[in-house]
């Protein structure tokens, strides 16, 4: 068995879910098949299958896909987190996928299932309609594409042609078309002149899983983190008390042995609590070096978000993928840092006026008073998370089958009109409004 960390305090990962003793979740319908799938491992996450077997699949595939590397970049950091880099130099998008994880094992999966979902986002091999929102929408059933995040200098329009994609709409139990472009990540010529694009690209939504119904689980677990961090991202930078989450009350035992090392590197952790009105648990956490009077090199601060039904789950999200956001721009491996980043990163007087902020702000929130809503299956999960985002006012959950036979990974890529989108570097967007929205948080 790999080593991996450890801590004394009972894991809030382990198979405890807040359904205990209740039936087993009804299968869920999904493109045109009914579902179910229990989960069978839960050490630090909840999947259908060890890291192991994941891997060892993931990276057969690796000639095929064009993944050139697996790169271990862990120890350029003091921290000790296993972080891992996949590479693809001829990507349409993105050419490095990170991943982290309580084992080298876990961070290897990470990383190659998302350079592995992204190159399924990059060539979608499925039949495209072109005709207007208007003229289509009298032909068949198309997503509302008015309440999708969209550029501000492109707003859409209903006599505009545009390119569509047809998907599975969970919430309507039906076939639904929507736009291409809120599925594609081939971003090859994307922007040009004369064809700019309207809609938001990015890969919010994208996952990859074990089995169809995990990678939907994390689909609409990412949506919902970033529509979280588009409403309360502000108090995470404002370091509002009222969000900020007592590190002492994290009793989740995966959660304490990351902030142990961190707390072992010299690095100050802070997290805070970023749930919407969803109720879906989502936190922030910003991790900084606590004092660079001795160092040779000094580094900004970094910051993760994690998201799940699962409390403890969504915090260690939060916290590693601070670390893994730290250990990429140490590495320097990522396409979209930009050379101005690393000059004005670390800059001594704005580190300062950080960690004054942060030490200003107490936090007020009790870790252990955010309820477990993990099912024990992948099924029960999607339902609660439809059953949340249909009480919130959303019609629309829409899942495009992106797998293909060849390569035998289930891929798909979720769309949900109603949820803020990811932030664009560069273009302004313009995002929905939904019908309720409560900016305080959800209750706990």
């Amino acid at each position: 068995m790999e080593p991996r960390m450890h801590a004394a305090a009972p894991s809030a990962t382990a198979p405890e879910v807040s359904n205990a003793g209740a039936p087993a979740a009804a299968p869920i319908r999904v493109f045109g098949q009914d579902l179910s799938l229990a989960k069978s491992f839960w050490d630090g996450t909840q999947r259908a299958c060890d890291p192991q077997d994941t891997v060892r699949r993931l990276r057969a595939l690796a000639p095929r896909i064009g993944l050139t590397r697996l790169a271990n970049v862990t120890g350029l950091d003091v921290v000790g987190v296993p972080v891992w880099v996949a590479i693809r130099p001829n990507s349409r998008g993105l050419a490095t996928s990170q991943g982290k994880g309580l084992t080298h094992a876990a961070a290897q999966a990470s990383a190659l299932m998302e350079s592995v979902e992204c190159w399924h986002a990059e060539h979608i091999e499925r039949p495209v309609r072109v005709d207007s929102p208007w003229s289509f929408g009298r032909k068949a059933p198309i997503v509302q594409y008015q309440r999708l995040s969209h550029y501000e200098d492109s707003p859409p329009r209903a006599d505009q042609p545009i390119a569509w994609v047809e998907g599975y709409d969970l919430l309507q139990d039906g076939p639904c078309w929507l736009p291409l472009e809120s599925v594609s990540t081939n971003y090859v010529g994307s922007g040009q002149r004369g064809s700019a694009t309207t809609f938001m690209q990015s890969s919010n939504g994208l996952a990859g899983g074990n089995e169809v119904l995990e990678a939907i689980v994390h689909a609409l677990k990412e949506l919902i983190e970033r529509d979280a961090i588009h409403y309360a991202g502000e108090a995470m930078r404002s370091f509002d008390s009222a969000r900020r989450v007592r590190i002492e009350t994290i009793d989740d035992a995966d959660c304490r042995a990351v902030i142990d090392k961190l707390d072992a590197a010299g690095v100050s952790v802070a997290a805070f609590d970023l749930t919407s009105d969803l109720g879906i648990p989502v936190y922030g956490c910003s991790i900084v070096d606590a004092d660079d009077a001795l160092r040779w090199r000094t580094l900004p601060h970094f910051n993760g978000y994690g998201c799940h039904l699962n409390p403890g789950i969504a915090m260690l999200r939060a916290v590693t993928e601070a670390v893994q956001s730290r250990l990429t721009y140490i590495s320097g491996s990522r396409d979209d840092i930009a050379p101005g980043q690393y000059r004005s990163g670390g800059n001594p007087n704005a580190l300062k006026s950080y960690r004054e902020a942060w030490a200003r702000s107490p936090a007020s929130l009790d870790f252990r008073e955010r309820r477990n809503l993990a099912t024990s299956s992948f099924n029960g999960d999607i339902r609660y998370l439809l059953d949340t985002l249909r009480a919130a006012g959303i019609d629309n959950a829409v899942a495009v089958d992106l797998r293909k036979p060849e390569i035998g990974v289930s891929v798909v890529r979720m769309v949900v009109p109603g949820l803020a989108g990811a932030l664009s570097h560069g273009r302004a967007i313009r995002v929905p409004q939904r019908d309720r929205l409560a900016r305080g948080g959800a209750p706990r």
